[in-house]
């Protein structure tokens, strides 16, 4: 199966990467280009530009050119001189979670540099919280660790949190910082730039099993990390959806990203997924018979299927939808001819699983 899926690529052309954006559907988005209008800010949370003392040091960000900032503005850190402080962004507005939605995420990208990498001492510690009553009462989605596999500090990093546990219901959520006490604090604090809430079609997996290591940052502590395999441009490849999965009235669109530019890429379907095996850089997740939906030349990195020319993708499921709807999983197949992992030429996105309606 291998040799045979090799020669179906497509060679790529060496570029530079070209980061894109999944396409879902987007339920929220801030970039805090228009500073801190969809938030309520306290403690030193404020709205930081790249042309700011601060920004500059943090620049370019992972999207436009103002971010939301944890410190004292000019000053660059959070040392409030011997005294402890805190501090919440908490979204303004609720967002709905539709609950017919299979799944629904958070996506964000930050910036952490503080005393403690660690979180068993409980200092300087960040974390991600949510409310489905308004703010009264608040639960807690995620902390910032580092060192147990966790990211290295002091880069930017994008975080994705899984929030299909809230589908059907109205949610706040918001970045908080917590010192606990008021020393070792002249570090540079948080930023938080690109924030969304979305909503997908389908279910991912098949990314946290890498060979060498180069499974995408984020877990252990924000779970499994919805993206494949690292590749040579230093990005993973990540599958994701927009649209419905229903014959009748077929929309359903899957979007490959953060792939090597011009790259040669297959999205391949298959009627189950099995636990994760080694697979050239990545993993493969497709068990049973795997049915090559299309090809295509992934510009800067990033493909969508179906294609301007390609039929919907309904057409191509390997069996007719019964009442009860038909399961199947996507994964998307890739040509990475430098030197990467392994002496292999290929990798793989996360799979992508969706249930068909007539």
């Amino acid at each position: 199966m291998i040799s045979t899926l090799r020669r179906g690529l497509l060679l790529p052309l060496v570029a530079v990467l070209a980061s894109a954006a999944s396409a879902q559907t987007v339920l929220f988005s801030d970039g805090f280009e228009n500073s801190l209008g969809q938030w309520i800010p306290s403690g030193l949370w404020n709205a930081e530009a790249a042309t700011d003392a601060c920004g500059a040091l943090r620049a370019p960000f992972p999207e436009g050119t103002r971010g939301a900032y944890y410190g004292i503005d000019g000053v660059c850190n959070y040392d409030t001189v011997g005294a402890a402080n805190a501090g919440a962004l908490a979204l303004a507005t609720p967002v709905t979670i539709p609950a017919t939605t299979p799944t629904a995420w958070l996506h964000f990208w930050q910036y952490v540099a503080t005393e403690s990498g660690v979180c068993q001492d409980g200092f300087d510690a960040s974390f991600v919280d949510v409310s489905t009553n308004g703010g009264a009462t608040w639960t807690n989605l995620a902390v910032n660790c580092f060192g147990d596999n966790e990211q290295a500090p002091e880069v930017w990093y994008p975080r994705s949190i899984d929030l299909s546990a809230f589908r059907g219901r109205s949610i706040l959520v918001r970045f908080r910082f917590e010192t606990q006490d008021g020393v070792l604090n002249a570090h540079f604090g948080w930023m938080v730039d690109d924030v969304e809430i979305t909503a997908e079609p389908g279910t991912r997996g098949c990314a946290a099993f890498c060979p060498c290591s180069n499974t995408a940052p984020g877990a252990p502590t924000y779970g499994a990390v919805p993206r494949g395999c690292g590749h040579s441009f230093g990005a993973y490849g990540e599958l994701a959806g927009d649209g419905t999965a229903s014959v009748a009235s077929d929309t359903l669109a899957l979007h490959a990203t953060a792939l090597p530019p011009n790259a040669g890429a297959i999205l391949l379907e298959a009627l189950a997924a099995s636990t994760p095996i080694p697979f050239g850089d990545g993993a493969l997740c497709l068990i049973g018979i795997l049915r090559r939906v299309a090809a295509h030349t992934a510009s800067a990195g990033a493909s969508t299927w179906p294609g301007p020319s390609d039929p919907p993708l309904s057409t191509a499921l390997q069996a007719a939808v019964p009442p009860a709807g038909l399961s199947v999983t996507y994964q998307v197949y890739y040509r990475d001819v430098a030197s990467h992992c392994t002496p292999a030429t290929f990798n793989t996105t996360n799979s992508y699983r969706v249930v068909w309606s007539p």
